[in-house]
């Protein structure tokens, strides 16, 4: 009797849980009802598709294969969420303390649909308490929530008319902070030309933080790639990252000579989201110069940039960005060859490759002076 009483306890505790996020949610909603008037019109518009989808066959079949199509309509909206998280992650990549904030709600709401599912169907033996029909509605009513947040996120992608009220975060891309950036670091020092070992290349104030070697322009002679970063505190979440630089430097008889400078290109360390500083490595690898970063919270990201030195320039010849869900191992692959113009998308599917695509995009490699930031080659 004390163990069903402790069992009965829990239940309640859970429903009173859930109920009062449900209030929450919608007291929310509606004291931001009296603001929201100019933009519903734009929002219902952009939110037409986002919804539960039973055109499915699997939905006409035996309850087994309703089941299934059941998962697969939670799969396809879990997929968007994952999708427009990410290009929100991009869109306002310079507005950390709004990432922050949206991480943490993220991570509430995914607590709260969980329990919220749970307070429906609460009973540990599903199959003998629900039948079997089960999956199916748990499916359809993780998949209506999931749609649900969907729209709510989606509210960070449109483009609202100026003037518009009660927008707070939505279509700010710029946090104030990001402002000082340009006090702080205009351009950054202009590293000398030629010396005698890579400690050449960092001036007073600034530190090497990375560094690769490597012959990167095919004459048997190790040549230098670094990155510098300037030498001042940092407080997380409490200050503005400090900037970093890029330099490569190719090996002659008495020393190195300076090939590029690149300032503002390699991520600084608040630029990773929840997970911290997002550059990962710079190496040497098959003759070019491999740099990568990794970033997010429970959605994670990773970008793979490779340049090679041809026509006296720096030149992007491959690209591989990643984006996935910690949770479930879901998420998308494109790795782009730049020299062959072949993209391939991958599909992956609790950390697995389960479905590959070929694309043609055209032979386009980019000069590295051309792109201002990592984020700038997924929009080439």
């Amino acid at each position: 009797m004390e163990a069903r009483d402790q069992m009965n306890n829990h239940m309640v505790k859970k429903l009173l849980v859930a109920m009062l996020l449900v209030l929450g949610v919608i007291a929310i909603h509606f004291s931001q009802g009296a603001w929201a008037a100019d933009e519903t019109s734009l929002t219902e518009q952009k939110n037409e598709n986002f919804q539960v989808d039973r055109s499915d066959p699997g939905f006409r079949g035996n309850q087994g294969e309703m089941n299934e199509a059941a998962y697969r309509e939670f799969k396809r909206a879990d997929d968007k969420l994952n999708a427009i998280y990410a290009q929100i992650f991009v869109k306002y990549k310079n507005n950390k303390l709004f990432l922050d904030k949206l991480t943490s709600a993220e991570i509430a709401w995914i607590k709260f649909r969980d329990a919220h599912l749970e307070s429906i169907y609460p009973e540990k033996d599903t199959t003998m308490h629900y039948g079997s029909v089960y999956p199916m509605v748990y499916y359809i009513g993780k998949a209506n929530l999931t749609w649900d947040r969907v729209k709510q996120l989606n509210q960070w992608l449109i483009d609202y008319p100026e003037g518009t009220l009660g927008l707070g975060s939505r279509g700010q891309i710029n946090a104030d902070t990001a402002k000082s950036s340009e006090k702080t670091d205009p351009n950054g020092p202009m590293l000398v030309q030629f010396g005698s070992n890579v400690a050449s290349f960092v001036p007073n104030g600034w530190k090497l933080i990375k560094q690769a070697s490597g012959d990167l322009n095919e004459d048997g002679l190790d040549d230098i790639a670094g990155v510098i970063e300037y030498d001042a505190p940092y407080r997380r979440g409490l200050e503005e990252a400090p900037p970093r630089i890029l330099f490569i430097a190719l090996k002659e008889k008495n020393g190195y000579r300076l090939s590029i400078q690149k300032n503002k290109f390699i991520l600084k360390a608040d630029e990773g989201g929840v997970w911290g500083d997002p550059f990962h490595s710079i190496s040497v690898d098959r003759g070019s110069c491999l740099i990568t970063f990794y970033g997010g919270s429970n959605y994670r990201w990773a970008y793979d940039l490779r340049f090679r030195y041809q026509n006296e320039g720096w030149y992007l010849i491959g690209f591989t960005a990643e984006n996935w869900y910690t949770g479930t191992g879901n998420g998308e692959k494109e790795d782009y060859n730049l020299l062959t113009g072949v993209e391939i998308i991958s599909t992956v599917e609790k950390n697995a490759i389960v479905h590959e695509e070929a694309v043609n995009r055209g032979k386009k490699v980019i000069n590295l002076k051309d792109i201002s930031e990592p984020f700038d080659v997924v929009k080439k």
